[in-house]
């Protein structure tokens, strides 16, 4: 059962492309602690939608500063060898369903660290709600930028897995 899991080919399975629409609608929905609709009844005007939003962010900032200042060489070190690990073994061993893993994981890394950056540079210099709806936004638009960049090279990826015996009958 388990070598029929690990030879399956995850980007022929409907569920993987359903995974990949849920984990990337909620990394979006969710930039810097703050959920989309709050932020936008702030950005309205909203004076306690403002308020929810601000202490929301002030929550996000302490939280991430204070765990990666505890967790973040252990954290840092085991991310690697998980990715590196699903990476070798997906690609060079050929190992399909971790192929796909890597290409939700990898990019989940990449907002992670996009994440904690920013929390360090909210939390040395408070910004006006002005700029914290700029930097909000910035943030939002670069997570979405990265969805459509992983989720295109994750289609063609699976393309050429596709193609793959055809090109070599070639």
């Amino acid at each position: 059962m388990y070598a029929e899991i690990m030879t399956a080919n995850g980007f022929d399975n409907p569920w993987y492309w359903l995974l990949v629409a849920i984990v990337w609608v909620r990394a979006i929905q969710w930039t810097l602690g703050i959920p989309a609709d709050t932020m936008r009844a702030a950005k309205r005007g909203d004076e306690r939608a403002k308020q929810d939003a601000l202490a929301l962010l002030d929550i996000y900032i302490r939280t991430m500063t204070r765990d990666f200042n505890h967790f973040g060489t252990i954290l840092v070190l085991m991310t690697s060898f998980v990715l590196a690990s699903f990476a070798t073994m997906g690609f060079w061993n050929g190992v399909a369903i971790l192929q796909g893993v890597f290409f939700i994981a990898f990019p989940m890394v990449i907002m992670g660290a996009m994440g904690i950056q920013l929390s360090y540079r909210l939390q040395n210099k408070p910004e006006s709600w002005d700029v914290l709806c700029k930097i909000y936004g910035r943030q939002r638009w670069l997570k979405a930028a990265l969805a459509i960049t992983f989720i295109f090279t994750s289609m063609l990826w699976a393309l050429f897995l596709e193609i793959r015996p055809y090109l070599e009958q070639l």
